[in-house]
């Protein structure tokens, strides 16, 4: 119960005449617990004034606040309830009211985002040119233009509102990563390519190396297949196309490239080191999976834009370093299954019955 001043004096002061908590409650000034609170709280630190509780203990540190921070800037459009997921596997446990409350007190606050329609040089040329033809048109003019209804039919994205988080008093709305941009489905076509490109590396290198052994052949092309169509379906995955699934598409494509140790080693153990290195032609297929993972590793871990923030936002960044890896071990792995194919269709490479498995 909240007391003002005057009534806390009042209280004192019938106190100090020698009246009892149970006397003055008699008088109904305020309940005989409070009167006792105040007659208590004015013999220890001798004020009326009563000592405000210091209330619940802070929670978080203040590096802890800097990292969510981090985790918010890195995707400006994750809910509080998702950062409050990802601030737990940090060592925090918060609710996401703590987390909304711990951003508005570094000064970033929920927005809505700005919307960039998708427009390309065309398009751009078009309104252009339609704006310059009919610039001198008064509102008379345009009295007589009928415009039709129409219906939008969205192919991808949303209409509705996207709330996104930036520092308070922000003039420019359209940078500093508070666009919601036009989403394009060419990045899904782009993971699809890789897989469909990893997995094709493996099928001719599988097929000529167990040329002769028709069993692990078809046992090993099944499992590259399977991991294949799995990284596809992620990459078309709506779910795992946000940022916070990176590392997760990241390591599908790791594991794509990894599944090749296998039969790597079945091949060199049955057909020994030294053959396996020269007519296997094992030497361009290993250099080829480091270019595979070395790839997907820098993906995965933003390498080099991670440490050098703005400075790889249009060159040398860590998606592009990735497509330059996997097509150079493209054509490094045409060279290999060149000269393999070359040495099955030959003479010594042909089958003989004891090598049919």
């Amino acid at each position: 119960m909240v007391i003002s001043k005057e009534t806390c004096a009042a209280i004192i002061a019938l106190h100090k005449n020698g009246l009892t908590g149970k006397s003055i409650a008699a008088t109904k000034i305020a309940p005989q617990s409070t009167i006792y609170r105040i007659i208590k709280n004015f013999k220890e630190r001798a004020s009326i004034v009563v000592k405000k509780a210091p209330g619940r203990p802070r929670k978080t540190s203040k590096r802890q606040d800097r990292i969510l921070k981090q985790f918010q800037l890195r995707d400006r459009t994750t809910s509080s309830a998702e950062l409050a997921q990802e601030w737990q596997q940090a060592g925090v446990s918060a609710s996401a009211r703590t987390v909304r409350r711990r951003l508005f007190e570094q000064g970033l606050v929920s927005r809505r985002a700005a919307k960039k329609p998708l427009l390309f040089r065309k398009n751009i040329r078009d309104r252009l040119i339609f704006c310059k033809r009919y610039r001198e048109w008064t509102a008379e003019d345009w009295g007589k233009v009928i415009f039709s209804d129409e219906s939008p039919f969205r192919l991808f994205g949303t209409s509705g509102k996207q709330l996104i988080r930036r520092r308070r008093g922000f003039l420019s709305p359209l940078s500093g990563g508070a666009v919601m941009g036009s989403e394009k489905h060419c990045y899904r076509l782009d993971y699809s390519g890789i897989a469909l490109l990893i997995m094709g590396s493996f099928v001719p290198w599988l097929y000529y190396s167990f040329y002769c052994s028709p069993q692990p052949r078809l046992i090993y092309l099944s499992i590259v297949c399977v991991l294949g169509i799995t990284a596809i379906v992620v990459a078309q995955w709506d779910r795992f196309a946000t940022p916070k699934h990176r590392p997760t598409r990241a390591g599908v494509f790791l594991g794509l490239g990894l599944s090749g140790i296998v039969p790597t080693l079945h091949f060199t153990i049955a057909e020994g080191f030294v053959k396996a290195t020269t007519v296997g032609q094992m030497g361009w297929f290993f250099l080829m999976a480091v270019m595979y993972i070395t790839g997907a590793g820098l993906y995965a871990a933003r390498i080099p834009e991670r440490f050098f923030p703005g400075k790889f936002d249009i060159w040398f960044q860590s998606h592009q370093i990735f497509h330059v890896l996997v097509v150079a071990a493209a054509f490094i792995h045409f060279y290999g299954v060149s000269n393999l194919q070359e040495f099955r269709y030959g003479l010594e490479g042909g089958c003989t019955d004891d090598s049919l498995l």
